[in-house]
């Protein structure tokens, strides 16, 4: 990847609803992106600012886009979490589907996981 817009800008990029968490100093310490088309949502772009992980704020940015596929009925959310994440999403219902596999984009280790009903 030649920068980060090479990381992000994909083909869910534009119609994606992006959140984005900010600290007091307007600095991103947090984003999320959610993708939905019909019943079927995609949850991408899930990423927290290092010092600031294991502070809540993936949890906060989560909820709000499992509230907003809630709002929107949608039946099967999907996402790829890193290898590191997966017990992070399985607190939120998500289950391991398939196996696991590199990112075409940064080789890191990812594994797909669904989560089809709302706890």
């Amino acid at each position: 990847m030649q920068n980060s817009a090479d990381l992000i800008n994909d083909a869910f990029e534009e119609k994606g609803s992006h959140l984005v968490y900010l600290n007091d100093q307007d600095r991103v310490l947090g984003t999320g992106r959610l993708n939905i088309e019909n019943t079927k949502a995609i949850i991408s772009q899930m990423a927290i600012d290092f010092p600031n992980q294991k502070k809540g704020i993936g949890k906060l940015i989560l909820l709000e886009l499992l509230q907003e596929c809630k709002e929107k009925e949608v039946a099967v959310i999907e996402l790829s979490a890193r290898k590191t994440a997966i017990a992070f999403y399985e607190k939120y219902g998500f289950k391991v589907d398939g196996k696991e596999y590199a990112s075409k984009k940064t080789g890191i280790i990812h594994q797909r996981m669904v989560r089809t009903s709302f706890l």
